[in-house]
């Protein structure tokens, strides 16, 4: 059942699934992770521009339901202030793009590999082929 609604559904997805398998799910999975940590990465811009605007310590209530950031940043044993603010930023965004530099080279694997298999199986099948065009002189 679940099968059936996939194939008619998502065609594309069910044909690279056929190819690729769960490798499929794989990069999908990576994406959604590389989505998170992008909002995530700028919700600790709240913090930065309360400090910036109007104190010197970050009050955790302030910016409303993200108050879980600076709660996660203090039980790392960081203090609230710009420059670890800016540091914990910067660390936060080169894993991003750690993160994000990954599936860009699983796609490119994946894709070889499927490449590579659709060759292996579709070219014994070009001297079958013809071209009415080129036969009817």
């Amino acid at each position: 059942m679940i099968k059936n609604f996939i194939k008619k559904y998502f065609e594309s997805l069910a044909l690279f699934y056929s190819y690729l398998g769960y490798k499929v799910f794989f990069i999908f999975a990576l994406n959604i992770l590389v989505g998170v940590l992008g909002g995530l990465g700028l919700t600790i811009f709240l913090p930065l521009l309360q400090l910036v605007s109007d104190s010197s310590e970050v009050d955790p209530e302030k910016p409303g339901k993200m108050a879980f950031i600076m709660e996660f940043v203090r039980d790392l044993g960081l203090s609230s202030e710009m420059v670890f603010i800016l540091f914990f930023m910067i660390i936060f965004f080169f894993r991003k793009g750690l993160i994000r530099f990954l599936p860009g080279i699983l796609k490119l694997s994946f894709k070889e590999n499927l490449i590579r298999r659709l060759r292996a199986t579709n070219v014994p099948h070009l001297n079958k082929l013809v071209d009415r065009a080129a036969t009817s002189f």
